[in-house]
């Protein structure tokens, strides 16, 4: 019961106005520094960029079955992969990645059980650190992990993000067979476009629940879909969509950066899925620490037990309106 009465307070802002939240989550976006690590976090994603394609498209093409005899499952869902990314990004942007998945396709760097694969998953795993270092700050926790434990569980994120895009992927190109298979006529266009938008939204919600879950240095439970995990993943879409327009309508990059053209607007872009990343779990956090169930900044360990509600209601009452007085 206690981890339903958990989601009913988030999901009622701890008590909060959405006026408060907001002003709270901007208050606290400044004494985290969150522009500044948003900027580190899409430096880091930069870097690990190739390298985790490259692990993706080396795990869709070792671990998922061959169903056809021209295009197995992994073929289809790198194709997959491809039409997603361009879908999402803007078309300078995508091109690098689309050079890189025909470079990896064509020259594989690394097998399942290699040497390369080790270093790619490395190199790779660097992102996640840059994350699990700015939601400790978000947390208000210095990490007490040693070097390779920190290193694994970086790792360990690698992975599991991984598998949640070929997932993902994978639910995009089974859903119109397994409609077919339940008799369902063929998909028109807008039903596939649906689909597709639906696997993104599912893919990046699971992707901020699990950096929200695993990166901070504090005990957790697991709440798949929080405030801060919806309103980011619609954030995060909306950006990414209007973001595309804006760079294909209304800039003239090319002219500009002339051939880093593309690598500007995917740090850019890289920039604002930071952003939008961090802004989501400082919400979350903000919710936390007014509610009576949730750690305050800087606790690590979560409370065991539903406290007495009816005698804290009144307290965090006193402490919320504290906070929302001006400074004389």
């Amino acid at each position: 019961m206690f981890p339903l009465i958990r989601l009913r307070a988030a999901w009622t802002l701890g008590g909060l106005s959405v006026k408060e939240v907001v002003f709270r989550t901007y208050r606290t976006m400044t004494d985290n520094e969150i522009m500044t690590r948003a900027s580190a976090v899409a430096f880091y994603a930069m870097l690990a960029a190739v390298p985790f394609l490259a692990l993706v498209l080396t795990i869709a093409v070792q671990f998922l079955p061959d169903f056809s005899t021209t295009h197995s499952m992994g073929d289809k869902t790198v194709t997959q992969l491809d039409e997603s990314l361009h879908t999402l990004f803007p078309e300078s942007a995508y091109e690098i990645f689309k050079e890189q998945i025909v470079r990896i396709k064509t020259h594989p760097p690394v097998g399942l059980l290699s040497i390369g694969l080790l270093i790619t998953l490395w190199t790779a795993s660097t992102l996640f650190v840059a994350v699990i270092d700015a939601m400790n700050r978000i947390a208000g926790v210095k990490d007490s992990r040693s070097f390779l434990k920190l290193r694994v569980v970086a790792i360990f994120m690698t992975l599991i993000e991984a598998v949640i895009l070929l997932g993902s992927l994978v639910l995009i190109l089974a859903w119109p067979v397994l409609l077919r298979w339940m008799g369902v006529s063929a998909p028109t266009a807008m039903v596939l476009t649906v689909i597709q938008w639906a696997g993104l939204f599912t893919a990046v919600l699971s992707s901020f629940a699990v950096a929200f879950f695993i990166s901070p240095d504090t005990e957790q439970r697991w709440e798949w879909i929080t405030p801060g995990s919806v309103i980011g993943t619609i954030c995060f879409l909306l950006a990414s969509f209007g973001f595309r327009v804006y760079i294909q309508n209304w800039t003239s990059y090319d002219k500009t950066y002339g051939s880093l053209a593309g690598v500007v607007v995917l740090m850019f872009w890289l920039w604002i899925t930071s952003l939008v990343l961090l802004v989501a779990a400082q919400m979350n956090k903000v919710i936390e620490d007014a509610s009576p169930l949730g750690k305050s900044y800087g606790q690590r360990v979560d409370v065991a037990s539903p406290p007495d509600l009816a005698q804290i209601e009144p307290i965090a009452q006193a402490e919320a309106e504290s906070m929302d007085k001006p400074m004389a």
